[in-house]
């Protein structure tokens, strides 16, 4: 059966348009990394971190023990986060994410520098780590294996650390302009290997696994990994906010754009996850 003329104009037609609305999108994306070199933006260390034992199942529920002997237990079941120098984890991960802003063409100022940031009369951003948390728990990991070629989805009980940050930013000297909170996680979980065994005589099959436990050997490269996802995230936020506005009202932007810094490229993300989560209160 052929398609009907009508069929194959609208269909180029909207081919057309997707294509054009991503080239106008990329124009926009270029200009503001050609100008990126011009760009600064003050980085703060946050004033809150916290640790998290979510595994309260695993400790005896008895009425009797204050929360200062039931937090004192849960610490103890802490097989990471005990192991974790907080304070130290987000330096180096707040290291890396300047290093990298850097990289990308920002002129970066910490603390340490703030003087010189505030002399500067103009609207440079300011981004602060506002808060910081690892978190330690016990739950069910999903994952897809395979039965002679058909997906079967299963769910395993495994460790997990969640490490989750929250970002306030805002442009110096901007009056009634508010970002919303900017929200970014990062998942480390112990590993399962597994197959599907048939139960004989039946019609059932077991899902045999191991476990490949998480050790404190994961965290090491962790802070470097994230402070260059954050500073990555950071660009790009600010990257389709200079689009955003860039558009007509009516036409808000179709893909949600990253930069790379070492082609020096623009193109759309394709997971719709790796990216800033805003918070809208």
């Amino acid at each position: 059966m052929s398609s009907s003329p009508f069929f194959k104009i609208s269909f180029f037609a909207f081919i057309i348009a997707i294509f054009y609305s991503c080239t106008v999108e990329q124009k926009f994306a270029s200009s503001f990394v050609s100008k990126m070199n011009k760009g600064a933006v003050l980085v703060l260390a946050p004033d809150l971190i916290y640790k998290t034992n979510l595994k309260e199942n695993s400790i005896i529920q008895n009425d009797s023990l204050s929360y200062f002997q039931k937090d004192s237990l849960l610490q103890l079941s802490d097989l990471y986060l005990q192991y974790i120098d907080e304070k130290n984890f987000v330096d180096i991960s707040l290291d890396y994410l300047k290093d990298e802003l850097i990289r990308m063409g920002f002129q970066v100022y910490d603390e340490n520098s703030l003087d010189q940031f505030m002399q500067a009369k103009d609207s440079s951003y300011v981004l602060k780590l506002s808060q910081f948390e690892l978190e330690e728990g016990y739950g069910a990991r999903n994952q897809i294996d395979y039965f002679y070629d058909h997906p079967v989805e299963v769910n395993v009980d495994v460790n997990f650390v969640n490490i989750n940050t929250w970002f306030e930013l805002e442009r110096k000297n901007v009056k009634d302009e508010n970002f919303p909170l900017l929200y970014a996680s990062y998942s480390l979980m112990d590993g399962v290997q597994g197959e599907f065994e048939p139960i004989e005589n039946t019609d059932n099959i077991n899902y045999i696994f191991n476990i490949d436990t998480l050790s404190i050997k994961d965290f090491s490269d962790i802070p470097e990994m994230l402070g260059k996802k954050y500073a990555s995230y950071f660009c790009d936020y600010v990257l389709n906010i200079s689009i955003l506005e860039s558009l007509p009202a009516d036409k808000p932007p179709t893909y949600y754009f990253h930069f790379d810094p070492i082609s020096r490229r623009v193109y759309p993300i394709m997971d719709e996850n790796d990216h800033f989560i805003e918070i809208i209160e």
